[in-house]
């Protein structure tokens, strides 16, 4: 915020920062990306048996805005760097923390396994190649090793190409209540 008011030749105080913020607010909001984990970190809870693998990276246009990296690149970055190249975590264990662990947590039954009557939610990936390449400095970047995606059994991604297919659903598991 100091440094858009710089920009604008404003004083930083009070004032100017909540007008600045309630300006952000009307033209749609801003994010910020705080550096608060060390790989050390990552590391240690990834190691831990308790946990699981999501995220919270936006979902975001191709191209708008600088999203998080993660927004395109969080399982490929725990397969290819943590699983691959640093064996923090085995390569059957990261798919279970983020597949069937977090669907059986939020209650959804016919997600996060392949077994008959299940959601067709699928993710090819090449155990040697996957990777993140989405980076700070260029975010919008597709990770690697990733030839095919299926959401509800309709391909999303088919040889490394988006299709424009729109299957999903909003799910709402366990705990969820209408307004």
């Amino acid at each position: 915020l100091a440094d858009v008011l710089a920009a604008r030749r404003t004083a930083v105080s009070p004032e100017a920062i909540s007008a600045l913020i309630l300006e952000l607010v009307r033209r749609g909001g801003c994010s910020a990306i705080f550096h608060s984990f060390d790989e050390g970190d990552v590391e240690r809870l990834l190691a831990s048996p308790y946990g699981m693998i999501g995220s919270d990276g936006a979902l975001v246009a191709f191209g708008v805005s600088s999203p998080h990296p993660r927004a395109y690149g969080t399982y490929p970055r725990v397969l290819g760097r943590y699983v691959r190249e640093r064996g923090v975590i085995s390569l059957e264990e990261a798919v279970r923390r983020m597949t069937s662990a977090p669907a059986a947590l939020l209650g959804l039954a016919d997600r996060g396994r392949l077994q008959p009557g299940a959601v067709a939610d699928l993710v090819v990936f090449d155990p040697a190649t996957v990777a993140d390449r989405a980076t700070f400095e260029a975010p919008h970047q597709y990770p690697a090793g990733i030839p095919h995606v299926f959401v509800r059994g309709v391909a999303v991604v088919r040889n490394g190409e988006v299709t424009g297919a729109r299957p999903g659903v909003v799910l709402r598991g366990r705990g969820w209540a209408a307004p």
